[in-house]
């Protein structure tokens, strides 16, 4: 009965992903050719005031997040890309987040990572305690059965389940696809997630098989393992608490501070601005093996312009790096615990395969603030070689902005990913074998006890 259940809740569950990531990757498309047709569109213009007038860089959505939706709906959608200012990823589907953890309640992932573990339990809690409360056991051994074989079986068996069960909800979970057309798919990646399930379910059933070898009735042996795998889905729920307490990020409004003290007011306003011009307008002679910007015809305020933004920039960099650094303390944190909870070590692969763990959104924002400078410096550098001595009053057309190419966000690959999560991934092959072995001696130890 309760196998049918959890097929159910997986199919209703991969429909409405399916349906959900379909609904937000046409609006994704829609905007980013209304965004498009906007830049292109908007008539003459100086170079640095097309710069304020922005572009939007939009991340594509994952056809996997269908499976595994990760932080995807607590994250930034898109990143605004304007001159002088770094934005972080904006237009959330959802606008708070309670935890870092990638705990999505309903989607696919959800069910074969918190609801198939359980079932799990449900299943073999029995495999050796029932047996022993049977007497079959004690009757194997004085036949001279071999514990090893005797665990084997067990094995087999376990694995056999945790396959069957990987392969077939995995592909139910991305079976829609063939339904929604216009999200694509990468079914190495739908590969890599089967091996991933089978291994963990292996972990978890190895396991299991422990506790019901060591438990001395099958009473005790499920309410152990029952609260084994509370512990491994709870754990790491306070886990992420004590992290974001022990590493606090800082206020958004407090950031902004930081940003126009250090990044903007000592160019603005200080003495950083004649340092910075004088050293970018040495470099851009150099270039141009020329001595004279003046007798260039070069334009001073784009020189100005684009000094500041090597400033800002270098200014961005630490900043933000040091927020990345508060983000990758608290990902550490629950990078060891998944070391002790195979589900979570599960839960973090799925998710990163999927490419809607923050590893990626990161990924997704450094790749945006790389195109925005990419902007600022080429219609910059317009101003400086165009403007002569119209500066401000310089205008340029449609032949610029068609210049200006559109973000493209080049995913990391899968090979990038699993080395990412390469920890997860041991620690999950580790528990495998490390509790079948112990399953193994357990068994040993009670079959000399037996026999003698």
């Amino acid at each position: 009965m309760l196998l049918p259940l959890t097929l159910l809740l997986t199919i209703v569950a991969a429909l409405d992903g399916w349906q959900r990531v379909t609904h937000h990757s046409e609006l994704r498309n829609e905007v980013a050719v209304i965004e498009r047709e906007t830049w292109l569109n908007q008539g003459e213009a100086n170079p640095h005031d097309a710069a304020h007038f922005g572009r939007y860089a939009l991340r594509r959505v994952p056809g996997l997040s269908a499976f595994d939706p990760g932080i995807l709906d607590y994250s930034g959608a898109s990143v605004w890309m304007e001159a002088h200012f770094q934005s972080p990823p904006s237009l959330r589907r959802a606008e708070s987040r309670i935890s870092s953890y990638p705990f999505v309640y309903g989607s696919p992932a959800w069910v074969l990572s918190v609801v198939i573990p359980l079932l799990l339990v449900v299943l073999l809690f029995g495999a050796v305690v029932v047996e022993r409360e049977r007497r079959t056991l004690a009757l194997l051994w004085i036949h001279n059965a071999h514990p090893f074989q005797l665990l084997l079986g067990k094995a087999t068996a376990a694995l056999l389940i945790a396959a069957a069960l990987a392969v077939f909800l995995v592909l139910v979970s991305c079976a829609p696809i063939v339904l929604f057309r216009n999200v694509t798919i990468d079914w190495v990646r739908v590969l890599a997630l089967v091996i991933c399930f089978f291994v963990g379910y292996s972990s978890i059933s190895g396991c299991v098989i422990l506790v019901s070898a060591i438990a001395r009735s099958s009473q005790i042996a499920f309410w152990i393992a029952s609260l084994l795998w509370l512990a491994m889905v709870s754990g790491p729920l306070l886990v992420a608490q004590v992290a974001k307490e022990l590493h606090p990020v800082p206020r958004d409004r407090d950031f902004a501070t930081y940003i126009q003290q250090e990044a903007q007011a000592p160019f603005w306003l200080g003495q950083a601005q004649y340092e910075e011009v004088a050293i970018y307008e040495a470099e851009v002679m150099t270039q141009l093996r020329a001595m004279d910007a003046q007798k260039l015809g070069l334009n001073r305020d784009a020189l100005v312009l684009q000094a500041h933004e090597r400033f800002a920039n270098r200014v961005y960099d630490r900043l933000y790096g040091e927020l990345y650094e508060i983000h990758e303390r608290q990902e550490a944190m629950l990078r060891v615990t998944s070391v002790f909870s195979p589900i979570l070590a599960l839960q973090r692969v799925s998710s990163g395969i999927a490419g809607t763990d923050s590893s990626a959104q990161l990924h997704f924002a450094k790749s945006a603030e790389l195109h925005r400078r990419f902007i600022i410096k080429k219609l910059n550098e317009d101003m400086l070689h165009n403007a002569g001595e119209d500066s401000f009053r310089y205008v340029a057309n449609r032949n610029l902005w068609q210049d200006v190419e559109d973000f493209a966000y080049d995913e990391r690959s899968l090979r990038e990913i699993l080395q990412h999560y390469r920890l997860e991934l041991v620690s999950i092959v580790l528990w495998a074998i490390l509790s079948l072995v112990l399953a193994a001696v357990v068994l040993q130890v009670r079959a000399k006890a037996a026999t003698k």
